[in-house]
């Protein structure tokens, strides 16, 4: 298994932020929910973000939030987003639900 630590902020991905920050009416910008994705016992959302036209056989980098976070304001927060359009990669956002977990945490 793999851990990876939170990337540190860099000044010069701030537009990038700011622009992955930016609601529209359907959600955060950027970001796609996967309603069918297989088997979900435990109901988990499955959110999704990749610059458009993301070359193939990119790698996938999973991002895990924090007790009571939302994943994609969480991937916007920390700098997920910016690497991520950056650097071209694409991005897995699971978000545990309350159902699961009352305080919404991975465990």
């Amino acid at each position: 298994m793999l851990f990876f630590r939170q990337p540190p902020r860099r000044p010069a991905l701030l537009g990038g932020i700011i622009r992955g920050a930016l609601w529209n009416r359907a959600g955060l910008a950027g970001v796609s929910e996967v309603a069918a994705f297989g088997s979900n016992p435990g109901g988990l959302r499955m959110l999704v973000h990749a610059r458009p036209r993301l070359r193939a056989n990119r790698p996938l980098v999973i991002v895990l939030h924090g007790c009571s976070q939302q994943a994609a304001a969480f991937a916007v927060d920390s700098g997920w987003f910016a690497l991520s359009d950056e650097l071209g990669f694409a991005l897995l956002l699971p978000e545990q639900v309350h159902d699961n977990n009352r305080g919404r945490c991975f465990n």
